[in-house]
């Protein structure tokens, strides 16, 4: 007989005969004491509370007030209460175990043939056996590759070599399983099951890759690096041709100094003869020659080097690991030629790049 959970009245009227017959049913007390007439008492009310709770669909406090009940005595239909709120609360398992002791001991009963409460029971019993092993999940476990040896527990509670690889029925929900192997590697996985859900989880671990052979690294000495590269200064061929300008401009005005007593001295000398007063003109003139040659020959190295080094972008030193005569041979060089008379100056540059 199937009790839908819509029909209070009947399912009322039901529970509380089945309760009322209940005290006429002899009490199984404690193996340590009988329980005493206000212990049965109290216990026949919480059994009349656990019916109520159960019609108000309160499974849980109908738990509550049918474990009170057997911490007094317990009977096939407390037990059969009991496993009906576990069930009712998802408790699966505990309900399944408690609806088959409940069969087992209503069937072993003296009055079972005759008293129809208690084939009643039995008939209600094996209905939720039948339904919760209709839906109970079930979940097997199986030992993969490098786990052969490994120790399992499921929600904490180790698993004999019998359970692994089989089907074990669990209740919905969430479940933790644990495995270790001896070498200290351990594994953990967290599985869901709905209702009437079939899982299997395979354990494994990686294969452990094998130490590479250890050998002295050889090591190979890196070259040493490189000389430092001199930054190139473009202030030396500044200078040269600003000191180049400089001589030029002297040398200019020593020509035309030059060239002043020279005019004094073709005034007043007669066929190359000059008078004794006009000799100190002619040593100042000679003297003005001399360096206004001197100054245009600077001049003129000075600003063609400078020149020559800016165009080429030559850095102010050779390098340190290149010979001398390689530097000089690959350099710029200038020649200056300077030469005259009193009446006239030349000079020449000669030069190879």
């Amino acid at each position: 007989m199937r009790i839908g959970p819509g029909s209070h009245g009947w399912w009322r009227a039901a529970l509380l005969a089945l309760g009322i017959s209940m005290a006429a049913v002899p009490w199984a007390g404690p193996v340590q004491a009988e329980p005493t007439k206000q212990e049965l008492a109290k216990a026949r009310e919480d059994f009349r509370k656990g019916l109520e709770l159960e019609a108000a669909n309160d499974w849980a406090g109908a738990l509550a007030s049918f474990e009170a009940v057997a911490q007094v005595t317990m009977t096939p239909q407390v037990r059969f209460h009991i496993a009906r709120c576990q069930h009712r609360l998802g408790n699966l398992l505990e309900a399944l175990g408690g609806y088959k002791w409940a069969s087992h001991e209503a069937s072993t009963d003296p009055k079972a043939a005759t008293d129809p409460k208690l084939a009643e029971l039995i008939r209600e019993a094996d209905a939720g056996i039948a339904e919760i092993e209709a839906k109970i999940p079930k979940l097997t476990i199986e030992r993969g590759k490098g786990a052969e040896a490994a120790s399992i527990t499921l929600d904490g509670v180790a698993l004999g070599e019998t359970s692994v690889g089989k089907a074990m029925q669990v209740n919905p929900g969430g479940h933790t399983i644990d495995y270790s192997l001896p070498d200290g590697r351990s594994g953990h996985k967290v599985v869901t099951l709905q209702e009437g859900d079939t899982q299997t989880v395979e354990l494994s671990f990686p294969t452990a890759a094998k130490p590479a052979p250890t050998s002295a690294p050889t090591t190979t000495a890196a070259p040493p690096p490189p000389p430092p590269v001199e930054k190139k200064s473009n202030v030396v061929p500044w200078v040269l041709v600003g000191a180049g300008g400089a001589s030029l401009v002297a040398s200019g005005v020593f020509y035309l100094m030059r060239s002043s007593a020279i005019s004094d001295l073709d005034a007043k000398c007669v066929n190359n003869v000059c008078p004794s007063s006009l000799r100190d003109t002619g040593d100042k003139g000679k003297t003005y020659t001399t360096l206004g040659n001197v100054t245009l020959g600077l001049g003129l190295v000075g600003a063609g080097v400078g020149a020559v080094w800016l165009l080429a972008g030559s850095d102010t030193s050779a390098p340190a690991n290149k010979p001398a005569e390689a530097n000089d041979a690959r350099g710029p060089r200038m020649t200056v030629m300077v030469g005259g008379d009193h009446h006239g100056a030349e000079a020449s540059l000669v030069g190879t790049f």
